[in-house]
């Protein structure tokens, strides 16, 4: 089911950028935070299904 972590995903990257617009990061910090968050959200899918 992977709809269910592409809207797990969207949401976090909307926080993400609330969170990045206070408190400047720089963008490869972001994208390190997303690669990591990417990792997760599959190890978890391929746990839960």
């Amino acid at each position: 089911m992977p709809t269910i972590s592409l809207i797990i995903l969207a949401f976090l990257l909307v926080l993400a950028d609330k969170y990045i617009e206070k408190e400047k990061l720089s963008k490869k910090d972001v994208f390190i935070r997303f690669v990591l968050l990417s990792i997760v959200l599959i190890g978890v899918e391929k746990f839960l299904f």
